[in-house]
Formats: structure tokens, sequence, C-alpha cells
């Protein structure tokens, strides 16, 4: 008889520990492992935009800075 419920106990435990903590363990894992995977895409997605960007933009005319801007000095010896 105590045998019996010695077994039992030690089956209700290993459920409670395998439901409990393993089971949502392994869902949690998996759940994060998928938002860092999403984060990197995203990330390289914005990469490549920038990267497209750049060349379109380079292509532009760049702007003179005006005479005025700048200040002549004479070099002391």
């Amino acid at each position: 008889m105590i045998k019996v419920l010695f077994q039992l106990l030690l089956l209700y435990i290993g459920y409670k520990f395998i439901f409990g903590f393993i089971i949502p363990l392994f869902n949690s894992t998996r759940q994060m492992q998928s938002n860092i995977k999403n984060m990197q895409d995203r990330m390289q997605q914005q990469q490549r935009q920038q990267q497209q960007q750049q060349p379109q933009n380079s292509g532009e005319p760049k702007i003179k800075p005006r005479q005025e801007d700048y200040i002549e000095f004479e070099e002391i010896k």
C-alpha cells in the first residue's frame, strides 16, 4: 500500500515538473529564438534599404561652400 502511494506521489511530482517547468521552458526558448530571428531579418532588411539608398544619394551634386564661410589667415613663422 505504501509502495503504491509512493509511486503515485513520484508520478505526480514528475507530472508537475514536466508540465510546469520543462514544457514551458521549451515553449519560451522557441519563442525567443523566433523573436531573435525576426529582429535579425528586420535589421538585414534595413541594411539593404540603406545600401540601396546610398548609391542614389552619391549621384546628387554636392553644394560648394560659399566664399564668405572661410576666413583667410596668414601663417605666422
